[in-house]
């Protein structure tokens, strides 16, 4: 694993560099962790960025057609020259808030290398906030609007839909010239045209009929992924062994897509919430610190468990 400071002779700010599911992630400090909540916490002062999985996919029921863009490398393709000119008219509106963060300090904690590091808690609304300025988003819901055509964005997850193919191919010409302009790139392996008498999927979600249904391949890799989680734990208990760095991974993705599952099934959500917490009774995890923290974090309610009735 490699460590990477911010600044040379810096010790107390710096990110953890591991590679995940061929992605690099970058784990910042705690020290580092404390200012990007702080600069985060003005951050949604200004810009709150709202992401409803449902209402990303549900715009899209019942049409003929779904095309899939995916920017490539999203957070990576952020030149110098952007970040600077996004984050000093964030700096702005910071300002006008009464924030105690000026663009030079916000550029310095949430950026490494002059990119936006995949880790970072303030990298996912800096990269919104920047599509709010450029009007990406604004350009391409008035195009399409004008077309017939459904447009919803899910971070680097663009979704059309649109009762005629050849209204998706215009789309596509469209978004992909209006990224260029600003240094970003569509991975043509992942666009993906489904028509209707397939499996049309939007981010976990099935969008083929009228109303949205989250998808048996979704909520069965959730489940397989907190049963393995919650086993593995429980062998290391038995063995006396130490917690493995890479559960911390799956931690983070475990929480992550719970709260993926909240925006997009509530009903099945809650279901989720009382069989984790079964697991946790099944394995006798409830004491476990690492456990505590996702009982914690995902706010389980169950009275078998001890620690939930404090």
């Amino acid at each position: 694993m490699k460590r990477l400071y911010l600044e040379a002779g810096n010790s107390k700010f710096f990110y953890n560099m591991y590679e995940y599911e061929n992605r690099t992630i970058y784990n910042p400090s705690k020290e580092l962790r404390e200012k990007q909540k702080e600069i985060l916490t003005d951050i949604k002062k200004v810009f709150e960025l709202k992401l409803n999985t449902k209402k990303s996919a549900e715009v899209h029921c019942g049409q003929k057609w779904i095309m899939k863009i995916d920017i490539k490398d999203f957070y990576e393709s952020f030149s110098k020259m952007l970040l600077q000119i996004v984050i000093n008219r964030l700096s702005v509106d910071l300002k006008l808030n009464s924030s105690d963060f000026d663009a030079n300090a916000v550029y310095h904690f949430c950026t490494l290398n002059d990119k936006l590091p995949t880790g970072a808690l303030t990298s996912a609304h800096i990269a919104n906030y920047a599509f709010q300025v450029l009007e990406i988003d604004y350009e391409i819901l008035k195009f399409c609007r004008d077309r017939d055509v459904n447009y919803s964005r899910y971070m680097d997850d663009m979704i059309f839909s649109a009762n005629k193919k050849s209204k998706l191919n215009d789309a596509e010409f469209f978004a992909e010239e209006l990224l260029k302009k600003s240094g970003f790139k569509i991975n043509k392996e992942k666009t993906k045209y489904i028509s209707d008498n397939k499996k049309q999927e939007v981010l976990g979600i099935l969008v083929n009929n009228q109303e949205p249904v989250l998808s048996k391949i979704y909520k069965n890799k959730l489940r397989t992924l907190i049963f393995n989680y919650l086993k593995s734990i429980n062998i290391e208990n038995k063995l006396g062994l130490n917690t493995l760095f890479e559960r911390k991974i799956t931690f983070q993705k475990i929480t992550g897509y719970m709260s993926y599952l909240k925006s997009a099934d509530n009903k099945y959500y809650e279901k989720m919430k009382e069989h984790i917490a079964l697991k946790i009774n099944k394995f006798n995890l409830a004491q476990n610190e690492e456990i505590q923290r996702l009982i914690k974090v995902l706010k389980l309610k169950n009275p078998q468990l001890r620690l939930f009735e404090k």
